[in-house]
Parts: C-alpha cells; sequence; structure tokens
C-alpha cells in the first residue's frame, strides 16, 4: 500500500467491498474468483402465473459455472386447499439439449402452487416457484 495513490486505495477498497472478481495468479490452494458461489437460474416459463388451459410445465435451467446437477432437479406442486397433498413429480427424460423440461401434468380444475428445485455442481441450489390456476 506504501506508495499507492489515494484514488487507487480507494479503487482496491472498493473491490474488496464489492465483492469483484480477483484471482490469484499461480495459486496453488484453490483460492480465487472461480469458485462457484452462484445460483444456478431456474425460470418457470408455463404454466403462467394467473389462469391457465393446460397444465404443460416448461422450465428453463441455467448455470455458467460449474454446470447443473441433473440428479437433485425436484418437481414438487399441491393444490392451494388441500393439506397435505404435496407431489413430487419425475423429471429426468423429460430434458432436452438446451436444459429446457417440458412435462404434462394431469391437473384438474383448481389452484395450485408448483415449486421447481436444482443444485449446481457446487452445491447451490436455485428455486422457482409460481401459483396458478387451471380453468
Amino acid at each position: 500500500i506504501a506508495g499507492m495513490t489515494d484514488e487507487e486505495k480507494r479503487t482496491i477498497a472498493r473491490l474488496v467491498d464489492l465483492g469483484s472478481p480477483v484471482d490469484f495468479p499461480g495459486s496453488t490452494d484453490g483460492v480465487g474468483y472461480t469458485d462457484d458461489y452462484q445460483l444456478p437460474v431456474v425460470n418457470i416459463y408455463t404454466p403462467v402465473a394467473g389462469d391457465n388451459n393446460n397444465a404443460l410445465l416448461r422450465v428453463g435451467f441455467n448455470d455458467a459455472k460449474s454446470g447443473l446437477d441433473w440428479s437433485t432437479l425436484e418437481v414438487k406442486y399441491y393444490r392451494v386447499g388441500a393439506a397435505g397433498s404435496v407431489t413430487s413429480v419425475s423429471a429426468g427424460g423429460d430434458v432436452d439439449a438446451r436444459d429446457i423440461l417440458s412435462k404434462s401434468l394431469a391437473l384438474g380444475v383448481g389452484e395450485y402452487v408448483i415449486t421447481v428445485s436444482i443444485n449446481d455442481n457446487a452445491g447451490n441450489t436455485g428455486v422457482a416457484s409460481r401459483r396458478f390456476r387451471i380453468k
């Protein structure tokens, strides 16, 4: 720090405060910005919030760092007002090469909440939920 200008010191302080990307060249202890602390992205396309004519589930996934751990994919839903009726859906074979899950759910008329979660290979969990109605 000796010999640094005030502006350089403030820049470094700002970088530290913001958790800015810093890689340590030649580091052998695994310390660096490349560690994955970001959550996977889970985006429910359909059903949309509000009224739906069918129960087609379409969900997109993305993880830019360590990749997705598909064995942790969970899809659960319940009908609003029906206590203890959480249903888990097997979705393993319904994901395409673009990491989009497409699955028809056998849901009757009513209001539901669906939750989709997945871990990345670093153990971070991404979750998305949606409340919707089938008319």
